[in-house]
């Protein structure tokens, strides 16, 4: 038996961080990020591999340099992802079945986030537009020369660089590559896209933050795309994030708080209806903890998980992922009785969280003091 060691840093390189995975619609594969480090050049590699749910058989699906953010279309035939193989981060697209990624987007700016249209032929996208050349300097990002003059808070994100004084806005996209549709243009960040189960209208998020990082609010507006119409759906003095349409495009589930204590209020979860006057109700607030979360920290982590409140095919519960006691595991929470139960449990840090378009088989990545993060399914 070889003789136990202690950990070294260089150690660190010999970890494989898995994130981001993702259960295709029929729940029998899983894709998902490995991110390893480069020895020879000091860097990050983010590749996608594929799983079988059942067997755990495991391959290699991308070997680009910088794979990330894979999205099943609803078909299952396809893996949308983003990719930094022309330079900036665009939008590609692989045939589950086998064959090449095939780039589908040359955008200037870089796409931030990716979410498949029911029809799996359209995908919105929340990206930056092209940079705007010669700045006046009263905006965040202006050049002068060489350097770049910020006024504001934020100048920088780790993983994205310098802010070029840009907002994300919302775009779709053929699957083709053709028809490149902007769909909104605001001084402030448009994300979060999410279709409607009929593919008709796209809830998105306007963050109502300054350029000079003031200002928490956020509001839930929905694009009608037969007409271009658009509805004010919630106008919060808080945060909101990962809206979530119903099985039947009556209701629109999210995470959110009103800013009554400030930055210490706890997100909860919240249901608007986007066709009626009534205000959104508050659907977890019988458990004191916030939604998402996934606050337990780790060395061995990676990536910034973008959360929804994953709906029943019944439209009668919501599961989401919250921390308490210094565990993070996943909850059920049932909006008609304003009630939560626990569906997993144990001294676990769970983070990220997908599932089947059943509902019926649920992956996360799961990490505890002992073990470093690793896929797990439930059905």
């Amino acid at each position: 038996m070889s003789q136990k060691r202690s950990v070294v840093i260089g150690d660190i390189c010999n970890f494989g961080m898995v994130s981001d995975p993702q259960v295709s619609p029929d729940g029998r594969s899983v894709v998902f990020v490995l991110t390893r480090i480069s020895r020879e050049e000091n860097e990050y590699r983010h590749n996608l591999y594929m799983a079988e749910a059942e067997s755990g058989v495991t391959w290699q699906l991308t070997n680009g340099d910088v794979d990330e953010s894979p999205r099943w279309s609803p078909d299952g035939s396809a893996v949308a992802f983003l990719s930094r193989r022309s330079g900036s981060k665009q939008l590609w697209t692989i045939p589950v079945s086998g064959g090449e990624a095939r780039q589908v987007t040359s955008m200037s700016g870089d796409i931030l986030q990716v979410k498949w249209a029911p029809d799996s032929e359209t995908v919105a996208l929340a990206a930056d537009p092209a940079p705007t050349e010669g700045k006046d300097g009263v905006t965040n990002g202006a050049r002068d020369g060489d350097m770049r003059s910020y006024t504001g808070v934020w100048y920088k994100a780790n993983g994205e660089g310098y802010w070029d004084g840009e907002c994300s806005q919302i775009f779709t996209v053929n699957v083709g590559g053709s028809e490149l549709k902007q769909l909104t243009d605001s001084v402030y960040d448009d994300c979060d896209p999410a279709w409607s189960g009929d593919g008709r209208y796209l809830a998105y998020v306007r963050k109502r933050q300054t350029p000079t990082g003031h200002g928490d609010g956020a509001d839930l507006r929905v694009i009608d795309l037969s007409d271009g119409s658009e509805t004010l759906v919630t106008a919060s003095d808080g945060p909101l994030s990962g809206p979530s349409w119903s099985p039947t495009d009556e209701r629109i589930a999210y995470y959110g708080h009103d800013g009554r204590y400030g930055s210490a209020t706890l997100s909860r979860i919240w249901i608007a209806r986007p066709f009626d006057d009534k205000d959104p109700t508050c659907v977890s607030s019988d458990l004191d903890r916030a939604f998402p979360d996934d606050n337990v920290m780790s060395d061995i982590v990676w990536g910034a998980p973008e959360y929804s409140p994953l709906w029943a095919p019944d439209g009668k519960s919501l599961l989401s992922l919250s921390t308490d006691r210094g565990a993070t595991n996943v909850y059920r929470i049932w909006p008609g009785c304003n009630h939560t139960e626990k569906v997993t449990s144990g001294a676990r840090a769970v983070r990220y969280l997908s599932a089947s378009s059943d509902i019926s088989r649920v992956s996360f990545v799961s990490s505890s003091l002992v073990s470093p993060g690793e896929i797990f399914l439930f059905d």
